[in-house]
């Protein structure tokens, strides 16, 4: 997982955002909500946490106007966002 996340951060992927509410995320280093509808969010893998006993998966996202970051949700979300990822691996 560190180095998917060391790679997307030489692509450019290097801004944090967080899944504010249905339908919105918050980009973190810009203080600004979006919604899910205006960006681009990519599925790069599926992170096991064994001590939680629980999955996350690892999201590639692209604003439109150009903010490029990624996100960490759990399979509770992914439902929530399925019909906006696309399969980037």
């Amino acid at each position: 997982m560190t180095r998917k996340i060391i790679s997307l951060h030489h692509e450019g992927y290097t801004d944090d955002f967080l899944l504010l509410r249905p339908g919105f995320l918050w980009w973190l280093q810009g203080q600004q909500e979006f919604p899910v509808s205006e960006t681009k969010l990519n599925f790069i893998t599926l992170i096991n946490e064994k001590r939680a006993h629980d999955c996350r998966f690892l999201l590639a996202i692209q604003i439109d106007y150009g903010q490029r970051g990624i996100l960490f949700i759990g399979t509770e979300k992914v439902i929530e966002l399925g019909k906006y990822v696309a399969d980037g691996r």
